[in-house]
Order: C-alpha cells, then sequence, then structure tokens
C-alpha cells in the first residue's frame, strides 16, 4: 500500500497490486456505503447504506439497509448486484482507496466490499458523487427489493404517485406526436380538464395525420398511474419540462422524447430527451404507455 497526498486535499492510499480481474460471477455477501439523488423527502440527496450477508447459521441472507428491521431476501439480489457491478466496471476500481477532505458529506467516500464464493474479494473506497450511475442503480435494486417486502417508504408518497395530468410528446422524423391534457368549453370551472388531444403532425407534408380530441374514460389517470409504476418511466425523470410541452423537436430530426406528469398533490416529474441520450428502456415505456392511450382514444 502506497500513501501519496496530492494537491487540492486529494489522499491515494490505493492498492496497485489488486486484481483488476475477478473470475467469479458469484457474490455471496456484500456492504456498500453511498449517496444518491433523491426526490423522496424533496429535492437533494440521500445516503444509503445496505448490506447483504448470511446468518451465522448459513441458513439464510438477510439484507440490511438504514436502520430498517432486516428481511430475507436471496440469490437474484445478489445476482442483480453482480449485474451493476459489470455494467459500471467496477471490478476496475478494486483496490482504489481516494478521497478528498474539505466537501460536503455527499462528496465523501463511497465505498464497497464484495466476497464471492471463489473466495476473491471486490474492494473500493472513491470520491462521492451523488449522480453516479452506480448509486443509482443499487438505490433502484434496493427500493423495488423492499417494496417486494411491502416496505414502500423509499417510493414518493401515494399522492405523488397517484397521476391526474399526463402529457406526452414523441418525435420521430418525420412524425411529430403529442398527447395532452386540452381545456375545452365542456370543461367545468375551477375543475381539471377532462379532455385529450391527440395529434399526429407530419414534418415532411406539413399536414396534420390525426388530430382529435377525446373524452378522457373514467380509468384513464388510474391506468396511467399503474404503467407508470409497471415501466418505471419516474426513474428516466430529469426535470427539463414543464406544462405546456414546449419543446424544439420541431425543428431538428432527431428523435425526441418529452413527458411531464403530475400527481393529485400537484407535485410533477417530467423528462426531456434527444437522440442517442434517450435510454432502450425510456423508449419501451413509453411505447407501453402510448399503445394504451392509443388503445382508448376513438379515431377520428
Amino acid at each position: 500500500m502506497r500513501s501519496e497526498k496530492i494537491r487540492g486535499g486529494r489522499v491515494n492510499n490505493s492498492d496497485p497490486k489488486a486484481p483488476k480481474m475477478i473470475s467469479s460471477k458469484k457474490p455471496v455477501g456484500f456492504e456498500t456505503h453511498f449517496w444518491a439523488f433523491t426526490r423522496i423527502n424533496g429535492y437533494g440527496q440521500e445516503q444509503f447504506n445496505l448490506s447483504v450477508k448470511k446468518k451465522e447459521d448459513g441458513s439464510e441472507l438477510m439484507l440490511s439497509s438504514d436502520g430498517r428491521k432486516d428481511i430475507v431476501t436471496d440469490e437474484n439480489f445478489l445476482y442483480e448486484v453482480q449485474n451493476i457491478i459489470e455494467k459500471h466496471s467496477l471490478v476496475s476500481l478494486n483496490g482504489t482507496v481516494e478521497y478528498v477532505s474539505g466537501l460536503p458529506p455527499e462528496y465523501q467516500p463511497y465505498w464497497m466490499k464484495v466476497w464471492y464464493d471463489s473466495g476473491e474479494m471486490l474492494t473500493f473506497s472513491v470520491p462521492g458523487n451523488p449522480n453516479a450511475g452506480w448509486c443509482n442503480d443499487l438505490k433502484k435494486l434496493l427500493c423495488d427489493e423492499l417494496v417486494r417486502h411491502g416496505i414502500e417508504d423509499m417510493l414518493p408518497p401515494k399522492e405523488d404517485r397517484q397521476i391526474a395530468r399526463f402529457d406526452l410528446k414523441i418525435h420521430k422524423w418525420p412524425y411529430n406526436i403529442m398527447y395532452a391534457t386540452i381545456r375545452t368549453e365542456d370543461d367545468e370551472i375551477d375543475k381539471r380538464p377532462v379532455h385529450y388531444w391527440r395529434r399526429v403532425w407530419n414534418k415532411e407534408t406539413q399536414k396534420s395525420e390525426t388530430s382529435n380530441i377525446s373524452r378522457i374514460p373514467e380509468d384513464f389517470y388510474e391506468n396511467i398511474t399503474r404503467l407508470v409504476e409497471e415501466t418505471k418511466l419516474r426513474d428516466y425523470s430529469n426535470g427539463k419540462i414543464d406544462f405546456p410541452m414546449g419543446m424544439r423537436s420541431d425543428d431538428v430530426k432527431e428523435d425526441v422524447i418529452g413527458y411531464c406528469a403530475e400527481g393529485i398533490s400537484g407535485r410533477q416529474f417530467n423528462t426531456f430527451i434527444y437522440g442517442d441520450e434517450i435510454p432502450d428502456g425510456l423508449r419501451d415505456a413509453v411505447n407501453v404507455i402510448k399503445e394504451y392511450i392509443d388503445s382508448v382514444l376513438p379515431e377520428i
């Protein structure tokens, strides 16, 4: 081990001999500490501490997380941890021990220890970044596992999750497709709009191929809420748009996806992503919701 203090308060105690390859793909236990961006309790960051270890008698895998009662998990959880390790090439950090002094808690060292069935071990401690992809993936994995056990304290409040308005815009050249809540003369004053506008605009012909206004089905937002949860659409939110959904997709040929959702609480989550930055998972989620909307709005 070596200790080297670098200008700017950075300390490096890394082990240069630590292996950067681990033959096993089967973790038998792990521990980690990190921070991640969250909107569960407002806007900001939240720290996470979790571990998965077998009971002393070796009978069960137990998941511990931030003061909650330990719950029984299974090898699938560790399988998903390994997927995150591989996705973010975390083995390349094996033996790394670095930190930068004088930073806020959310930028202090994040660490991970993973034990494998082969006897190999992955361990690192690196300067923190609440936006790190591996941290957000672990946060989502933990949330899903807790929900599976009926623990919903990592989810937003129910009044945020129950969708009361949902607008969607998809630009795939030459089509500009928009689904939006719209107020009409039939709507009651001081009440939410009950009509929906669907428009498909062809940029090459400069003509509308579909443009119709329909009354929102009675169970529409109940089903939108369910699909948002099932597709994990909220995971792709980046807060870059708001009602009304003004987007420069009218002037570009690259793909664009944007949506704005609002809970009955009035709190919104939304996104606006271009071209190659659009994750496949977001495309899939949006297609599921688009298919549902198309299925319940009558063609005109």
